[in-house]
């Protein structure tokens, strides 16, 4: 993390490329707002990541202004506010709602997996536009679901996050992405715009609440995080690619910032993810990076729901992420994931 002149820190930015970022950075040192930051970063990464986004990429985004309230879901004493159906944000909400309570903020990994695997079941058996099906939030938090074969196409290419928070009290979550590589791998001929090819997560299914339909937008991997404490101040912003993996990042990553972990080891420390994440994958792998502790290792592979694949450190197969933490006084610190090319920056008041 690289900090600007002056104390304490007010504002911060974090993006999966250290160009966007001092772009943001750029952009709070003069003035500009947290929105204004996101938007210049999000710009720099449609040059420097074209296979990831564009100007005709999908976007998700959470702003918290800086007296606004969110609908929010109370996990340990924090509020945990993601995006809505049709996006797949409520399998965080559900993960950190229904972990057991005796793990406190380190739960047992055999059941954080199996957190997941529920989650992404909800997702695959009942996600879909809630304007043109019918969605049941409860459902999705809270019913077991059937266990399913989800579809076995992987994107290649996925998403980028940004976290930015300005010295205002404004904060960003914005998740941007055209899905597969390089998206629809068609420009619009006059302007040399790539579109993105999301419409692919449809289902074909007529019995699917996801099965294609005119005007219908299709389940969403997008979902960008803002945590706040009871009073409704900012505690972190939230942001990572990964795919399916999204919700899991998420809240390994959250968990161990509620655990006391600074942005930069939260995002840095090896982590797992339930699902498909790669070709060939099933719904019940498990990728986990090969410095996961042993013991964590040996109890995932002990569980036969699961199975285990094992990849390198810091592998981008396991996402993205980046964090802006901010204590009770408000000081801003950050981390940006080192899986990517990215960075991470905060400003000091002027003071």
């Amino acid at each position: 993390m690289t900090t600007a002149p002056g104390r304490p820190a007010r504002a911060g930015i974090a993006t999966p490329h250290v160009l966007a970022t001092d772009a943001g950075a750029a952009v709070l040192a003069d003035g500009g707002t947290a929105v204004d930051a996101a938007i210049a970063a999000a710009a720099v990464l449609c040059v420097v990541y074209p296979n990831n986004v564009a100007l005709g990429s999908d976007l998700v985004a959470l702003v918290a202004l800086p007296n606004g309230r969110l609908r929010c879901v109370n996990a340990s004493g924090f509020d945990i506010h993601t995006s809505p159906p049709n996006t797949q944000g409520f399998a965080l909400l559900r993960t950190l709602t229904t972990l057991p309570s005796k793990g406190g903020f380190e739960p047992d990994p055999v059941d954080l997996a199996r957190a997941f695997l529920a989650a992404n079941d909800a997702r695959d058996a009942w996600l879909a536009d809630p304007r043109q099906a019918k969605v049941d939030l409860r459902q999705l938090l809270t019913a077991t679901p059937p266990r399913l074969e989800a579809s076995a196409v992987v994107p290649h290419g996925d998403t980028v996050g940004i976290s930015a928070v300005s010295a205002d009290g404004c904060a960003v979550s914005l998740i941007q992405s055209v899905f597969h590589g390089f998206g629809a791998c068609v420009l619009e001929p006059a302007s040399g715009i790539l579109f993105q090819n999301r419409g692919t997560s449809f289902s074909l299914d007529s019995s699917s609440p996801n099965v294609f339909a005119p005007g219908k937008r299709p389940r969403h991997t997008l979902m960008p995080v803002v945590v706040t404490r009871p009073d409704g101040r900012l505690a972190w912003v939230s942001s990572t690619m990964g795919g399916q993996g999204q919700p899991q990042i998420h809240s390994q990553v959250l968990l161990r910032a509620m655990a006391g972990a600074r942005p930069a080891e939260a995002v840095a420390a090896p982590r797992f993810v339930v699902g498909r994440q790669d070709d060939g994958d099933l719904t019940s792998t498990v990728t986990v990076e090969s410095d996961a502790p042993a013991a964590v290792r040996a109890a995932l592979a002990a569980d036969t729901a699961f199975v285990v694949t094992s990849v390198p450190p810091h592998d981008e197969l396991l996402g993205h992420a980046n964090l802006i933490a901010l204590d009770n006084d408000g000081a801003v610190t950050a981390g940006s994931d080192p899986r990517a090319d990215g960075s991470a920056v905060v400003l000091g008041s002027a003071g």
